[in-house]
């Protein structure tokens, strides 16, 4: 048993120490960058894409090369964004918590692991707890989690399932929310994509140029369930201005 929690410990603390060294990546990136003449970038300074479109919440789905993608995109939007924010990424049980205290740690927005009986508030983000499946629930005015063991949801492989976090935060908001599909091995999302565009909702996908791995955005443009297709370094800076 000793052996068994060993090994599980020191994967995660390859995995975290991996995630810590592409976000060096990026920041040593960003100061290089802000040491260059600066350049106006018509893509990140005109109005919101969504400014007529009526959005509450947003749901983001993410598997492979998604633990950077995310802190690059949840880093990007503002501590005073009005909405709450459920992320389902493709991660093992073990690592969704440390992961999510990481995430915490490196951006503005208040950021951890979700538990069963969690409230969606604005400007907090929750990060679907891994060996399970989380949905999302309306309980009076408010929005809650709702957790599941994998055996309640036989039809999905992908664990946890962003396809049922999105249909499911879709209904409880009765369809005013943005959907976000980033870099993913798989077409898991491109359902919840499609219902929640049948409901009147908005979507967002990671372009092919910026994927590490391009199957699950490209299910969804292929599906033509995306409304707005954009490179990871932007995809933050649209979400951080609905509501602003």
């Amino acid at each position: 048993m000793t052996d068994c929690k060993d090994s599980q410990h020191a994967f995660q603390q390859a995995l975290l120490s991996k995630v810590a060294e592409a976000s060096h990546s990026l920041v040593h990136r960003r100061v290089i960058a802000v040491e260059r003449p600066k350049l106006v970038r018509p893509a990140l300074v005109r109005a919101s894409q969504f400014a007529h479109k009526r959005i509450g919440c947003v749901g983001i789905g993410a598997s492979t090369g998604g633990p950077v993608a995310l802190q690059e995109v949840l880093s990007r939007i503002p501590v005073n964004f009005p909405h709450g924010i459920v992320v389902a990424i493709h991660m093992p049980k073990a690592f969704t918590g440390p992961y999510a205290d990481r995430l915490n740690a490196k951006c503005s927005l208040a950021i951890r692991e979700a538990a069963n009986g969690d409230v969606v508030r604005g400007g907090e983000v929750l990060i679907a707890p891994g060996g399970q499946h989380t949905s999302l629930i309306k309980q009076g005015s408010q929005i809650v989690v709702r957790t599941a063991p994998i055996a309640d949801f036989p039809q999905y492989i992908y664990i946890p399932s962003v396809d049922q976090m999105l249909t499911s935060f879709c209904d409880a908001s009765g369809g005013s929310m943005l959907g976000v599909i980033l870099t993913g091995m798989g077409n898991d999302g491109f359902k919840g994509m499609k219902h929640l565009k049948g409901k009147g909702g908005v979507t967002l996908v990671q372009n092919e140029e910026t994927s590490t791995i391009y199957g699950m955005p490209r299910a969804c443009i292929e599906g033509k369930v995306a409304d707005v297709v954009l490179p990871l370094d932007q995809i933050g800076f649209e979400i951080g201005k609905i509501g602003s």
